[in-house]
């Protein structure tokens, strides 16, 4: 069991450019962020990144998150 967990990604291509561009940590154990529902899905309108959030019901995307009406802590930010 690893004292400090960690997430492992592993890097895809579409044709000769990387799927996954940037990360970003969002919250940090300083400073968590959450959002509700309304402001999860207002801050996903126009938005090219993919955010990954911490629910009630386990990991799941932005999107995921809207869909089943559940709000959050914001890991962080995929593009």
């Amino acid at each position: 069991e690893a004292k400090h967990p960690y997430i492992l990604l592993t890097i895809r291509y579409y044709g000769k450019q990387p799927v996954l561009n940037g990360l970003d940590r969002v919250s940090k154990p300083g400073q968590r962020i959450y959002l509700s529902k309304t402001a999860l899905a207002k801050s996903m309108s126009s938005k090219i990144e993919e955010i990954i959030v911490s629910t009630s019901k386990g990991l799941m995307t932005g999107q995921e998150a809207v869909n089943n009406n559940l709000g959050g802590e914001i890991l962080f930010k995929v593009w």
